[in-house]
């Protein structure tokens, strides 16, 4: 377990160092672009790896017995997250890397945007959530704990970090959206329009989650869903 939680922290905190402003200056510099984006990726890569290898290997202290209520809490929110993670990746990304805006230039708000600025990274916390909620072992929290942190903390490190790039433009695009998820819209900042979303986009979403249950027990092993009386 010592193993494992070594490997989150690396891996959590190489992400964040690296894509610091300083760290991130200082090695494009040296390296260039590509040589940054290289080494970025595989920092990344092996220390994910690691962290997995240490997950697998990691004992089997149970925290909480999941039950058929973590799971159904764990598969309903699976739905979301896909929503999330494709709409984010087809919708176009005011955040996105090496994006330039004028200080008289207006970042357009619509789609999965109205949500959540960071749809990938909300995704990618739902899931870790919903997997740490349904397994209840001390190292899935570490393991899972990690990716939705990173996940969470990167949103706001990029909202910094943009803040910083395009100044004004993206202040007035803050205002009028929220980084927790429906935060904007709970506040009457921002509105839902599911008419933005594409029903093609919705209809990849929910295909997804459907593959993801169906394929979860013949490639990981464990079925997502509860059996009978748990």
């Amino acid at each position: 377990m010592t193993e494992l939680l070594l490997y989150a922290i690396c891996f959590v905190g190489t992400h964040l160092i690296l894509s610091s402003n300083i760290a991130r200056q200082w090695l494009r510099d040296r390296l260039g672009k590509v040589g940054f984006l290289a080494t970025y990726s595989a920092v990344a890569g092996v220390t994910f790896w690691l962290m997995i290898s240490a997950y697998i290997s990691a004992p089997g202290i149970e925290l909480w017995h999941p039950t058929g209520t973590f799971y159904y809490l764990a598969i309903g929110v699976m739905p979301l997250a896909c929503i999330l993670l494709v709409c984010g990746y087809t919708t176009n990304n005011p955040s996105a890397m090496g994006r330039k805006v004028k200080d008289s230039e207006t970042i357009e708000v619509s789609g999965v945007y109205r949500i959540t600025r960071h749809p990938v990274l909300y995704s990618i916390a739902l899931w870790a959530a919903a997997h740490m909620l349904a397994t209840g072992s001390a190292g899935a929290v570490v393991f899972f704990g990690a990716l939705a942190a990173l996940a969470i903390l990167g949103s706001l490190h990029l909202d910094h970090r943009k803040a910083q790039e395009h100044g004004e433009p993206w202040v007035r695009f803050v205002a009028k959206t929220s980084n927790l998820p429906f935060a904007a819209i709970a506040q009457r900042r921002q509105a839902l329009e599911w008419r933005e979303f594409g029903v093609w986009r919705m209809a990849l979403a929910i295909g997804l989650f459907i593959v993801m249950l169906l394929a979860h027990e013949p490639l990981v092993g464990l079925s997502p869903l509860p059996m009978p009386g748990t």
